[in-house]
């Protein structure tokens, strides 16, 4: 079978609800307490990333632990990705209010099946987040995911309870 132009040109990220979880635009936590911390006080550099982040949620365990994004060509075939390429796909949680990303997570390459998995959250405080995906070129890339867009979640969690 002839290849036709563009097979292997990278064209857009793609998440794969077939794979792993869709992303919810509003998700519902039972209880938040109201005495932990101030939700949107800036980093100030003495304070771990990490360790900051798990005060606004921890990583999912269990089924559906991994969203599953791909790059994909103009018809939707699932690209091969690998280091040489320089693309880095990037799983990013940011919240409202606050300038720096509270998870950022950059993978090179793919899984054996040409997907990249991303552990999914389980919110603990309420707000506005966006989770995104993105695609970064390194400087030797040359053309290769010029033109790809970020997928971009926007998502409001809710609190049924505030326990004081």
């Amino acid at each position: 079978r002839k290849s036709e132009s563009g097979d292997n040109v990278p064209f857009a990220l793609k998440l794969l609800t077939s794979k792993g979880p869709d992303i919810s635009k509003t998700y519902v936590i039972e209880q938040e307490n109201a005495f932990e911390g101030d939700a949107n006080v800036e980093n100030d550099g003495n304070e771990d990333d990490e360790l900051r982040s798990f005060e606004y949620f921890t990583f999912s365990k269990g089924r559906n632990r991994f969203f599953a994004v791909a790059i994909v060509n103009a018809s939707g075939k699932i690209l091969k990705i690998g280091p040489k390429m320089g693309l880095t796909v990037v799983y990013q949680i940011h919240r409202e209010g606050i300038s720096t990303p509270l998870q950022y997570v950059p993978l090179r390459e793919s899984w054996t099946d040409n997907i990249f998995y991303f552990s999914t959250i389980k919110f603990k405080k309420s707000g506005k987040y966006t989770i995104s995906f993105i695609v970064e070129r390194s400087p030797g890339a040359g053309a290769a995911g010029r033109t790809i867009k970020p997928l971009i979640f926007p998502v409001v969690v809710q609190a049924e309870r505030i326990r004081c």
